[in-house]
């Protein structure tokens, strides 16, 4: 059983990835959820935690983190979220799903003090992350792995060298990858490989309450997506949680990576990748996907809420 936590911004993408972990209870053990400013204020990105996690009628703790970068100021990003971050559901039933008082930096720390070798799944910018390594550093031993979505060795998305995660704090990013807790890396290397098509999106409206959820998230996921060219829906998020319960649908290398903080590679995740590199490498670069079984995987997940 792996003990989770989740530090997300909500988001589509982050959506499905809570919706996968939280099917799999036979693997994950999930100690908490946690929001932070990313491609919304996490006011917002709160609520749709909210949201998700009444939907699929979880009761695990929910805390609100940092509101901003370590540096900088939020930029959100509307135009592949929509206006209120997790656009395309048609009615919004009444969010009653509590948040509690601590923040979220806090809670995390509590977690690890009561528990060891707990996963952090991080699907959003790492400010949560950094703050909590910088504040509380005796936590480190507590961390089996910060398993993150974010980066890209060959190419960016937000810039054409920085992903948008780390763009969006490189200096958290950069706190973290150089913190020495091991970090399995999920970048656009493999997380536009682990997509769905329509013809895979289009059934899930007749699979219970949580199916047709999905469905109304991913259809306009599908069609934001339409707008950078892409005719598929490319789940991000999930690779971050499902390299940890579907290891074998992965393939990896082990790499030296630091982060750029300033110009025009500002939140580049800068590999190295000679046949002789100058340094271990200490991060697992997630590089490709079996993207027929991801998709099977991740269907499976969500029509598992209709047989419960």
């Amino acid at each position: 059983m792996n003990k989770m936590i989740i530090d997300c911004d909500p988001g589509h993408d982050d959506a499905l990835a809570i919706l996968v972990a939280c099917s799999e209870k036979h693997i994950f053990d999930i100690k908490g959820v946690g929001t932070v400013g990313g491609n919304h204020h996490v006011e917002r990105i709160t609520d749709n935690a909210r949201l998700i996690l009444q939907t699929i009628e979880e009761k695990i703790p929910l805390f609100q983190g940092c509101h901003k970068p370590l540096q900088r100021e939020l930029e959100v990003q509307p135009h592949a979220h929509g206006d209120s971050g997790m656009d395309g559901l048609a009615e919004i039933p009444e969010i009653i799903y509590p948040v509690e008082e601590k923040h979220a930096v806090e809670a995390y720390r509590d977690i690890l003090k009561t528990h060891k070798d707990v996963t952090i799944a991080a699907l959003g910018p790492l400010t949560n992350i950094a703050m909590l390594l910088h504040l509380y550093p005796e936590v480190k031993s507590s961390i089996q792995c910060i398993s993150l979505m974010g980066g890209g060795i060959h190419h960016g998305n937000i810039t054409p060298y920085a992903e948008f995660n780390i763009y969006a704090d490189p200096e958290a990013a950069k706190m973290v990858f150089s913190s020495g807790v091991p970090i399995i890396m999920s970048g656009l290397d493999v997380t536009e490989k682990a997509y769905l098509e329509w013809k895979d999106i289009e059934p899930l409206k007749d699979c219970g309450a949580v199916g047709f959820f999905s469905h109304e998230l991913l259809k306009f996921y599908h069609e934001s997506g339409k707008q950078f060219g892409f005719d598929v829906s490319a789940l991000h998020d999930i690779c971050a949680v499902a390299v940890i319960s579907r290891p074998d649908l992965f393939t990896w290398e082990d790499l030296h990576v630091e982060i750029s903080c300033e110009g025009i590679t500002r939140g580049m995740t800068c590999a190295d990748r000679r046949l002789k590199p100058s340094r271990e490498g200490k991060v697992r670069v997630v590089m490709d996907v079996d993207q027929k079984a991801f998709a099977a995987y991740v269907l499976d997940c969500i029509r598992s809420y209709e047989r419960k």
